[in-house]
């Protein structure tokens, strides 16, 4: 176990936790669903929440099949914080930048004031960044989940699949 994975176990944001392969598939599962959702004809708001969705169940997914499990509060940062940690090359850079986007997420479900709008060019560069962000998420994490879980690798749908 690397520093960083260790001291997230020792403040109690992880745990150490062995996920039975039929978690690992439903979870990734559940996430690619929920990516393909995000892909419809929805508003912005509802897209941006639906991606986000998708990239934090992927990275539960990703963690759970690691065997470690998010613990506490906070457990959005704690779990792409997590990802990052296990350093797993590009799906590492993924992480940190889906948790750059917990802001946006937390803005589209909690705001309430419509009296000053943000830009619309400005909305649909954040949202197709979230997007690509979790493209990628779910292709790499697709790839190290065939190859990691090589016993089930029939199991794990692809973001086209």
């Amino acid at each position: 176990m690397n520093a960083r994975l260790q001291i997230m176990v020792d403040s109690r944001e992880i745990e150490e936790a062995d996920a039975p392969d039929r978690e690992v598939v439903a979870r990734w599962r559940k996430a690619v669903g929920t990516y393909r959702d995000a892909a419809k004809d929805l508003a912005a708001d509802s897209k941006l929440t639906l991606y986000y969705q998708a990239g934090l169940q992927a990275a539960m997914a990703l963690i759970r099949a690691s065997g470690f499990r998010v613990l506490g509060t906070d457990h959005h940062r704690h779990t792409f914080e997590a990802l990052r940690a296990l350093d797993l090359g590009d799906l590492s850079t993924v992480a940190r930048e889906m948790n750059a986007f917990r802001r946006s997420r937390h803005q589209a479900i909690y705001d309430w004031d419509e009296g000053a709008p943000g830009d619309a060019s400005d909305e649909a560069a954040s949202l197709a960044a979230l997007a690509h962000a979790v493209n990628r998420m779910i292709r790499l994490g697709h790839a190290w989940l065939i190859e990691t879980r090589a016993g089930i690798a029939s199991e794990f749908e692809g973001p086209a699949s």
